[in-house]
């Protein structure tokens, strides 16, 4: 039953809303001003408040901004009664936190109609709300079985470190690492199409393939196969994964590289990219098996040198402008950070400079950079 709370200094008025209301079927409590307006919502809640206007102690533009307050993030309709309908008053309790106006004295079968609409407002949104925790739950049950799936991946080899900003709760970026032997790493790093759990979802399937092929040390011309044949199987049409997948072999400061669709890998020294990995292939998941290349690059590398990979989220956030972070930044900040050794000083400053770049303006898409070491 809808909780109506009321507020009126003047008994005959406060006595014919309650009338109204309870003929209505609403459940009604009725106080005198406006601290007891307030005092009593934060008791025992309400559905919908009906406050005069002027009453002693708290007037009802003071009850509606201490009870909107009180709310937080929650919304129930609040409707001011008032002797006075003039543009200034109006305006106040638009501002004070109030949505209706009911000016005195009052036609019942208004204040009927506007009740009806209110208590339908507040029910709905009561099914927003409760919508809200659902999803809320649902959302953490996912982050966490998300987390116990890549988990596994996300520090398994030293010699790679990551950033990772999600575009919303759920990114779509995808960085995994293995170290087969001590001079062997492999290394993922997706961007499947769009942003959020969908996003999300599209990239699981390479969490498998990459954990038991990596694990055979099988070369990335299988290893790419095989994701590009499970994309293929499981994903919708029009839904396709960027990725790059490579091999580091430490000892001979050599890459071997697959890239579909990301922005090039970059070889880095001292803040200086000496050499790129460009894309040469559409993304995973495009193409049927007979149509896919899977030839690889190859870079020979020296040691102390490393790779840079990242996301296409990085190099097209905008600023308010509406301009692109693009490749000149990205450069700037590589030099910024030259005089540090350290692969996680170098992520904070390009993330640094994208944040001081974009200021606070959200992110479109998510954003991933990684850092890999030769040698």
């Amino acid at each position: 039953m809808t909780r109506i709370l009321i507020a009126d200094d003047a008994p005959v008025d406060a006595a014919l809303l309650q009338a109204v209301c309870v003929a209505e079927g609403y459940e009604v409590t009725v106080v005198g001003d406006g601290a007891a307006a307030v005092a009593a919502f934060e008791r025992t809640g309400a559905d919908l408040v009906l406050l005069d206007a002027s009453m002693p102690v708290v007037d009802g533009f003071t009850a509606a901004t201490r009870i909107r307050a009180a709310l937080g993030r929650r919304w129930i309709p609040i409707v001011l009664v008032s002797a006075g309908d003039d543009s200034t008053s109006v305006v106040r309790g638009l501002e004070a936190g109030a949505d209706d106006f009911l000016g005195k004295p009052f036609d019942p079968n208004v204040l009927r109609a506007k009740l009806r609409v209110l208590a339908r407002a507040s029910q709905e949104q009561e099914t927003v709300e409760r919508f809200r925790a659902w999803k809320a739950h649902e959302s953490a049950m996912a982050s966490a079985v998300l987390e116990h799936i890549v988990e596994p991946f996300r520090d398994a080899d030293p010699a790679v470190r990551q950033r990772t900003r999600a575009a919303t709760e759920f990114s779509g970026d995808l960085v995994l690492a293995r170290r087969a032997d001590e001079d062997t790493s492999y290394v993922l790093v997706a961007d499947a199409v769009g942003h959020g759990l969908a996003a999300t979802i599209c990239v699981l399937p390479l969490v498998r393939v990459f954990a038991t092929m990596t694990a055979r040390k099988l070369p990335l011309t299988t290893i790419v196969e095989e994701m590009n044949q499970q994309l293929r199987d499981m994903l919708p049409t029009g839904y396709y994964v960027a990725a790059c997948v490579l091999t580091i072999d430490h000892a001979r400061a050599r890459v071997a590289a697959w890239n579909g669709g990301l922005p090039p890998a970059l070889l880095v020294t001292q803040g200086t990219i000496v050499a790129e990995l460009p894309s040469r292939h559409p993304p995973l998941g495009v193409l049927a098996a007979d149509d896919l290349d899977t030839a690889v690059d190859a870079l020979q590398a020296s040691p102390g040198n490393h790779l840079l990979l990242y996301s296409d989220g990085l190099n097209e956030a905008c600023n308010a402008a509406g301009e692109a972070f693009g490749n000149d930044r990205l450069r700037a900040a590589l030099r910024a950070a030259s005089s540090s050794a350290e692969p996680d000083a170098e992520l904070d400053a390009v993330l640094a400079a994208l944040r001081a770049f974009t200021g606070d303006i959200a992110p479109h898409d998510d954003v991933t950079v990684v850092a890999a070491a030769i040698g």
